[in-house]
């Protein structure tokens, strides 16, 4: 850091979201607007671009990302993107007939309803810098928390026939490539729906880069450092990625075959190589839905870590029966709030 703020260091970087937050603030990273083409950047996906703005300047670009989404069986939601007050609802229409809201433990399952999206919040108000985790509100979600969790993380699979048998709402997806995405409705059906993790924005389905590319703004190399990039995000540079690929449209259902004995569906990659893709009831396949699905994800939520860990650490107590739900929500409360406080 010390280096690229005295106008010195590398000419790309490859940094963490986190760390891209903290270079764009300290003003060493280049607009890459003013570098990479404009048709460039329109050929990839909005989650992508998005995933390297900081503040409405894009200052960075991953080469290649992941996905993670929630997917429930279609018969208990199958309304698109949900929100955390439909989840509960439907905990409760179920009853006795759901075990958990996901096959995961109460520590987890506060993670992904509560401290996943701090910055959508409906506990925090960040434009008055308050909270509201006293409130009943909370304290009622803590305790369907509680009711609507495992002891511990189930074995393999477990979650799997948990979602088939209609004991839990839904299973984290993990999508690190088309066959992935397939698997899905392989294991799930066909009628399989990614509904997203529950979010106030209507937007669950989230994009995950390991790294992100930026051009150092001290670098006399800049056209050669945007050339390299250009490279990365055209066609020839992605297609040697190991996970998803950060431009539109890198799969599209002309490049299937269909057997001349078989019939069945074959992915062209090359001159002589084809992979067997599966095939819906009526013959087709998933490379529709797949490439809907991508342009759907948004950035992974950048993390509120010190709040986040107020309420992890706090939430311990309740869920280890040491607390009731209301001593917790006061004390959480009272914490974020001088967090809130002393961070204004």
């Amino acid at each position: 850091m010390a280096e690229l703020v005295s106008g010195k260091g590398p000419d790309i970087l490859y940094l963490s979201r986190e760390d891209l937050l903290l270079f764009q603030e300290k003003g060493v990273l280049a607009d890459l607007e003013e570098l990479i083409s404009p048709d460039t950047v329109q050929a990839l996906l909005p989650g992508a671009v998005e995933l390297g703005r900081v503040e409405g300047k894009l200052v960075g670009l991953p080469g290649e990302m992941h996905a993670r989404t929630v997917c429930p069986r279609p018969e208990i939601w199958d309304g698109g993107a949900w929100s955390v007050s439909d989840i509960l609802n439907l905990a409760e229409e179920r009853g006795d007939t759901v075990e958990a809201i996901l096959p995961t433990d109460g520590e987890s399952l506060l993670y992904y309803l509560v401290l996943l999206d701090l910055e959508h919040s409906e506990f925090i108000d960040w434009e008055k810098n308050s909270c509201s985790f006293a409130g009943e509100s909370f304290v009622s979600l803590l305790e369907t928390i509680r009711t609507y969790s495992l002891d511990e993380a189930p074995e393999y699979g477990k979650d799997q026939e948990m979602l088939l048998e209609g004991k839990c709402l839904g299973v984290v997806g993990y999508v690190t490539g088309f066959i992935f995405y397939e698997g899905l409705h392989e294991d799930f059906g066909e009628d399989m729906v990614a509904a997203g993790f529950p979010s106030e924005t209507g937007k669950g389905n989230y994009l995950i880069a390991d790294g992100i590319l930026a051009i150092n703004a001290a670098s006399t190399h800049k056209e050669a450092a945007a050339a390299y990039l250009e490279y990365v995000l055209g066609v020839q540079g992605q297609s040697f990625c190991s996970m998803l690929s950060v431009r539109r449209n890198m799969l599209t259902e002309d490049m299937v075959l269909y057997g001349r004995e078989d019939n069945k569906p074959y992915l062209k990659e090359g001159e002589n190589t084809r992979m067997p893709l599966a095939a819906k009831k009526d013959g087709s396949v998933y490379i529709g839905q797949y490439n809907e699905f991508l342009e759907s994800c948004v950035p992974y939520p950048d993390a509120h870590t010190d709040i986040a860990n107020i309420l992890s650490e706090e939430a311990a107590a309740f869920f280890s029966g040491d607390k009731t739900a209301e001593q917790t929500a006061e004390v959480i409360d009272s914490r974020v709030q001088l967090y809130l406080d002393e961070h204004r």
